[in-house]
C-alpha cells in the first residue's frame, strides 16, 4: 500500500496532465476551424475551375472544401463523362462532392425531387457524390416536413451530407431538427450582409454557411473571414463575380487568399 505522500505527488502528476489535455482541447475549439462551400457551376471542361480548386486542395491539405456541382440544375436523366470525370477528380483530391437540386420554395413536387436524387445518385455516388445541395430552400416552419421527407429519401441512398439553401435565416427547427448537415442561411453581398441580423446558431448536427457575391471591397478576403468568424459560421466562400447567374461561371479571383485564411481558422 502506497503512503500519502506518493498518493498526493500521484494525484497532482494526475491533475496536471489532465489539464494539459483540456488545455490542448480547448485551444482547438478556439481556433474555430472553417470550411470552405464552393458552388462549382462551371461545366467540368469549360473552364480551369476544377482544376484550380483541385489544384487549391492539394495546396491547403488541412483546409475542408465542399464543392456544389450542377449538371442541368439537378434535372437530368443521363448521365455526363465530363462530370463523372470531373467528381471522381475532386473527390480522390479528398474534396466533398454535392449535387445541386432546386426545390422553388416546395412548389417543385416531391416526386420530381427524388427522381433528381435518384439520377445523381445512379449516376454519380460511386464517384464519390456524398450529398446534395438543396437550393430555393422554404425558411418557413410550415415547410419543414416537406424538406424532411427529401433529406431522409437522400440519406436513405446512403447520401448523408445534404445542405438546405433558404439563402437567409430560417425557423429553428430547421437547425434544431437534424434534417441537414449545413444550412446556407446567408447568400448576399458582403456590403448588405455586414447589416444583417437575426442569425440562426448552429446545433451539434446542424452547422451554417455563408456565401457571398459580387463582393470587391478592398481587403475583402480578411473581412469575410472575420465576420464568418465573429458570427460562428462553419462554411464560407465570397466572389467578385456578379449578381447574375454566371457569378458561379469561375471561383473567385482571391480564392487562393480565402482560402489560407479559412485553412488558419480566420484568425490571421
Amino acid at each position: 500500500m502506497m503512503n500519502r505522500a506518493r498518493i498526493f505527488l500521484i494525484g497532482v502528476m494526475m491533475l496536471f496532465i489532465l489539464s494539459g489535455c483540456n488545455t490542448d482541447s480547448t485551444s482547438e475549439t478556439e481556433v474555430g476551424v472553417k470550411k470552405m462551400l464552393v458552388p462549382l457551376y462551371s461545366y467540368p471542361s469549360l473552364n480551369d475551375s476544377w482544376e484550380r480548386l483541385i489544384a487549391l486542395k492539394q495546396k491547403t491539405n488541412n483546409l475542408e472544401i465542399v464543392a456544389i456541382v450542377n449538371q442541368s440544375n439537378g434535372d437530368f436523366t443521363q448521365p455526363s463523362t465530363s462530370y463523372i470525370n470531373g467528381i471522381d477528380a475532386l473527390h480522390k483530391a479528398g474534396i466533398q462532392v454535392v449535387g445541386y437540386i432546386y426545390t422553388d420554395y416546395t412548389q417543385r413536387p416531391v416526386v420530381e425531387v427524388k427522381q433528381n436524387i435518384d439520377a445523381w445518385t445512379e449516376f454519380y455516388k460511386t464517384y464519390g457524390l456524398e450529398g446534395f445541395f438543396f437550393d430555393e430552400a422554404s425558411r418557413n416552419e410550415e415547410d419543414f416536413a416537406y424538406y424532411q421527407e427529401i433529406t431522409q429519401y437522400a440519406e436513405s441512398k446512403g447520401l448523408q451530407f445534404n445542405i438546405l439553401n433558404p439563402g437567409t435565416s430560417v425557423d429553428p427547427i430547421y437547425m434544431e431538427g437534424d434534417i441537414a448537415s449545413v444550412v446556407l442561411i446567408r447568400e448576399t453581398t458582403y456590403e448588405k450582409v455586414v447589416y444583417k441580423t437575426n442569425l440562426n446558431q448552429p446545433t451539434e448536427h446542424t452547422k451554417k454557411a455563408i456565401v457571398l457575391y459580387s463582393s470587391d471591397e478592398e481587403n475583402i478576403a480578411q473581412k469575410v473571414c472575420a465576420y464568418a468568424l465573429e458570427h460562428d459560421f462553419d462554411y464560407v466562400y465570397a466572389t467578385d463575380h456578379g449578381t447574375t447567374d454566371d457569378r458561379w461561371a469561375e471561383l473567385s479571383s482571391y480564392v487562393d487568399e480565402l482560402a489560407v485564411l479559412i485553412s488558419k481558422g480566420c484568425r490571421d
